[in-house]
């Protein structure tokens, strides 16, 4: 039932009207090694120039349901906290299975899968490493909801590249 989506969403803040409507879910923030130069072509760490130069980049993280999220699933979805830019998202389905589980005597339990079906990072920030921190958000939303994380069979070798850096691997 697709009303239970957005009823769960009521205790989170709407962002935006209509279909480019999303949640805010949590923030998250990283420290990014990588300084600026001035206008003079100095490091922003003038004083001391052998400590790293350390800036604080924050990522404002939603869920934005699809029309029948049930069927079509949902995306979450980046946002630069200062700007306000859409960094990328991630589509999801999210699905409940009944699995036997050996140990407790064949007895049926139900199970919640999450499976990445595709991710998109904005064009002019790719290559800053956005892709694995979606990644290790959405396998963080997986952890605290008790969700098993998997990926959709697709032909992404990019996506398939930082899933297996975090002990994905291929199945057949």
């Amino acid at each position: 039932n697709s009303a239970i989506y957005f009823d769960n969403l009521q205790c989170f803040s709407k962002v935006g009207r209509g279909n480019d409507s999303w949640w805010e879910i949590g923030r998250y923030s990283v420290a990014d090694d990588k300084c600026e130069k001035n206008v003079a072509g100095h490091d922003n760490n003038e004083e001391n120039d052998e400590k790293p130069c350390l800036r604080v980049r924050g990522i404002i993280i939603g869920i934005q349901p699809h029309r029948n999220p049930v069927y079509n699933g949902l995306s979450i979805v980046f946002f630069d906290e200062v700007s306000r830019v859409k960094l990328g998202r991630m589509l999801l389905k999210n699905a409940y299975s009944n699995q036997s589980d050996e140990n407790k005597s064949q007895v049926d339990q139900q199970r919640y899968y999450s499976s990445l079906v595709g991710m998109e990072v904005n064009k002019a920030r790719r290559g800053e490493g956005l892709s694995k921190i979606f990644v290790a958000i959405w396998l963080r939303i997986c952890l605290k909801t008790d969700a098993y994380p998997r990926a959709a069979v697709m032909n992404k070798p990019l996506i398939a590249y930082v899933l297996m850096g975090r002990g994905f691997h291929h199945s057949e």
